[in-house]
């Protein structure tokens, strides 16, 4: 916070001009505090993360409304008429900009699963706190100015002056770039083609499975229970737990820790660690994942588990069992091909020959018209 003060006594040289944005943040965040209680949002690295990012969003506001006024006080106007005049100018804008703002944070808060949850927090945190930027922006921040604003001082110290020159180079040196540029329409158009082709390319290639293939072989596993919950009752979930992960297979060790939050690092009566080792992918673990994508009976559920596979060699099952439980599991992907091969290699314990391709093919067709015709 100290450091977005000290951006805007920078560029607006003005202690009463820094004052009207600066105030605009504890309001904010404040304000925010109030309305995370009702939505039930805790103080997590989530939402501390997204009140970083917001205190340098909930300024932007106020320092425009900060500048049309002083652009009119420069004019001749008096405070409080050159307030009323920049908030007829900036007030649809303000408003526009935060909608915006809500348009990109806001549908966050809806993603489905794991990643839904981490997100919604983050998001919402946002944009509430844009929400109170911009009722300040068009109510305190005007009365502000009015009040206190001044016009900045015509003698201006080394400091600033050094400054200024600094940045007025600076300006002139972008706008002599801008101007080469639109110029070369056509250079600077297959130059943003080529960009978005590039970033459609890498966007392409990255993993889109949630959990990555680097995976070391153990879990975390955070136990969270309502607040003032007691230490008796955190034990009895901690047994169940424990009972689950000695029917679970592929779980070859776990040690729990009662009474201590993986999230912050304290002690609380209502949190526990479990700390749980896989065994080897090349045993029962690999088979672990394939049987519960196999239980959704999600097609996506079973093509991102094939693709969670992928890294870990297991396209070539050393087993008859290993092969058929693939065959299934690419068969509920929607891939009845790759499935009929590792179904055949399961029948036959042979490595798959890929002159019966064909016939592979043909059997896949057949399949996907039986489909069809339910």
């Amino acid at each position: 916070m100290a450091l977005v003060f000290l951006v805007l006594f920078l560029f607006l040289q003005d202690w009463r001009a820094t004052l009207i944005p600066a105030v605009t943040i504890p309001v904010s965040l404040i304000g925010t505090l109030a309305v995370m209680l009702p939505l039930g949002f805790s103080i997590n690295m989530l939402t501390l993360f997204g009140l970083v990012l917001a205190i340098g969003i909930v300024v932007d506001d106020s320092i425009v409304v900060v500048e049309a006024t002083v652009a009119h006080m420069e004019r001749g106007m008096e405070r409080k008429e050159a307030a009323i005049k920049a908030m007829s100018e900036v007030s649809g804008p303000v408003v526009a900009t935060t909608l915006v703002l809500l348009a990109v944070f806001i549908p966050t808060a809806f993603l489905p699963g794991i990643t839904g949850q981490l997100y919604r927090q983050f998001a919402l945190t946002i944009a509430v706190a844009t929400i109170f930027s911009s009722i300040n922006a068009l109510t305190l921040s005007p009365a502000l100015a009015a009040m206190v604003l001044r016009l900045p001082p015509e003698k201006k110290n080394f400091f600033f002056r050094g400054f200024d020159k600094f940045f007025h180079k600076a300006e002139n040196g972008y706008a002599t770039l801008a101007k080469t540029m639109v110029r070369r329409t056509a250079i600077m158009g297959l130059l943003a083609l080529g960009l978005a082709v590039l970033t459609g390319w890498q966007f392409a290639g990255l993993p889109t499975g949630f959990m990555p293939t680097e995976d070391q072989g153990y879990v975390l596993v955070q136990v969270q229970l309502p607040n003032a919950a007691s230490q008796e009752r955190t034990n009895e979930v901690l047994d169940k737990i424990d009972g689950v992960l000695k029917k679970t297979g592929g779980v070859a060790d776990w040690v729990i820790f009662g009474g201590y939050s993986l999230m912050d690092g304290t002690a609380v009566s209502n949190a526990a660690a479990v700390f749980a080792t896989l065994t080897p992918w090349d045993a029962d673990a690999t088979d672990l994942i394939c049987v519960l994508a196999l239980e959704s009976e999600s097609p996506e559920v079973a093509h991102e588990a094939l693709l969670f596979l992928e890294g870990r060699q297991w396209q070539r099952p050393r087993s008859a069992a290993r092969a058929q439980l693939m065959g299934r599991l690419s068969s509920a992907a929607g891939d009845p091909v790759n499935g009929l091969a590792c179904l055949w290699r399961a029948q036959e314990s042979q490595p798959y020959d890929g002159r019966r391709w064909a016939d592979f093919e043909i059997a896949a067709e057949k399949i996907e018209g039986r489909r069809a015709d339910r």
